[in-house]
C-alpha cells in the first residue's frame, strides 16, 4: 500500500471510529473495503464510496424523511 493510500485509510479509520465503526479490507468480492461494527457490515466499496457514506452519515441529514 502506498503512503498516500495509507494516510487516506488512517483518516477514514479515524472518522469511522467516531461512529464506532471499523474500516478493513473486504473479505468477499469485489474485494474493496468494508465499513463495519461488531454486528454487521454497513458499507462496502472503494475508498471513495466509504468516504461518501461517512460524509452522508456525518451530515445529519442522510436518513431524513423530510424533503
Amino acid at each position: 500500500m502506498t503512503e498516500p493510500i495509507k494516510h487516506r485509510v488512517a483518516k477514514l479509520t479515524e472518522r469511522a471510529a467516531r461512529r464506532n465503526l471499523g474500516l478493513r479490507p473486504a473479505s468477499e468480492p469485489p474485494y474493496g473495503w468494508a465499513l463495519d461494527n461488531a454486528f454487521r457490515v454497513v458499507c462496502t466499496g472503494t475508498l471513495d464510496q466509504i468516504e461518501t457514506w461517512l460524509t452522508a452519515a456525518e451530515s445529519g441529514t442522510a436518513y431524513s424523511a423530510d424533503p
